[in-house]
């Protein structure tokens, strides 16, 4: 069973992956062992998430046509899926990524006490 934390931080990477997963997307194509392995890498070890559970946000993008899939050969008469970020998923990525911002900034103020750091230099 999850400790609290592990929930907890779950439930955080829960609700960005897609972003982060379409933000990897406007680099390149990219196959599914190719978005984890970004997903480490690019997070310092943080975002850690396995091949197979990255297929649940994959494919609900798909059906939102934010991401299109398709297949090239590889070695033996394989193919590979690569995905795609589509004009519609980028413009979700703008809208997701200016969400997130403003989220992000309002947390920051709340936890500093509810008030605004002024930038370093300036003076209210």
């Amino acid at each position: 069973m999850a400790s609290l934390e592990e929930t907890i931080k779950e439930n955080f990477r829960y609700g960005i992956t897609d972003m982060l997963i379409l933000k990897l997307l406007t680099e390149e194509d990219k196959y599914v062992y190719q978005i984890t392995r970004d997903l480490e890498e690019k997070s310092n070890g943080v975002f850690k998430v396995s091949k197979v559970s990255l297929y649940i946000p994959l494919n609900r993008m798909a059906q939102r046509h934010f991401v299109e899939e398709y297949k090239m050969p590889i070695k033996g008469g394989r193919y590979r899926k690569y995905y795609r970020i589509t004009e519609t998923g980028r413009n979700y990525l703008n809208f997701m990524e200016k969400e997130y911002r403003a989220l992000h900034k309002s947390t920051l103020q709340i936890m500093r006490g509810g008030t605004e750091t002024p930038p370093r230099g300036k003076a209210n």
